[in-house]
């Protein structure tokens, strides 16, 4: 049977009713001892995030993807909500493939910066200069940083972008 998630707000207080096919959804408590709730990045939506993925595809793949899928659907919901397994499903197909980019994307900077030591070490040795270990670590973890950074900001400007083009409501599938 297909499984359709969604809720209501009831109240301007914490604690929001969520369901699957129209039963309560067993919340699983990290966070909010009080209950769901959304349209926000606390306790209460990271707890929906993680009981709707737990009963969608079990609490391994909830535990790894529950805060990701917070920010991009839960604290974006308003006081009334519905999303689909299918949707979900989806959702996380997409992730893992991003997964895999951000592991390779990593190793080509860990590389890239590991380069950028040893010409370092390369240039001090020849000014006369002696480069220890820790100096090395340090560039590298410059390097690595730098990169992150850039990525970061490149990611902000995308998502402006995203939402300039909306009319500064991005679409979001699951959204009421």
């Amino acid at each position: 049977m297909r499984k359709i998630y969604h809720g209501r707000r009831i109240s301007e207080a914490g604690g929001q009713p969520a369901f699957v096919n129209n039963k309560p959804l067993k919340h699983i408590v990290k966070h909010s001892p009080t209950g769901f709730n959304w349209g926000y990045g606390g306790s209460g939506a990271a707890d929906l995030a993680l009981s709707i993925l737990a009963d969608c595809v079990g609490l391994e793949t909830a535990e790894k993807y529950y805060q990701r899928f917070k920010w991009d659907y839960v604290a974006k919901w308003g006081d009334e909500w519905q999303i689909t397994e299918e949707e979900i499903k989806e959702w996380l197909a997409k992730q893992s493939g991003l997964d895999e980019k951000i592991k390779r994307w990593y190793e080509e900077v860990k590389k890239l910066a590991d380069e950028v030591a040893e010409d370092y070490k390369k240039f001090a040795e020849k000014c006369g200069e002696y480069v220890d270990e820790f100096d090395l670590n340090l560039m590298r973890s410059l390097v690595i940083h730098s990169a992150l950074g850039a990525a970061f900001l490149a990611n902000l400007l995308q998502q402006a972008e995203r939402e300039k083009k909306s009319g500064g409501t991005e679409n979001v599938s699951g959204r009421s």
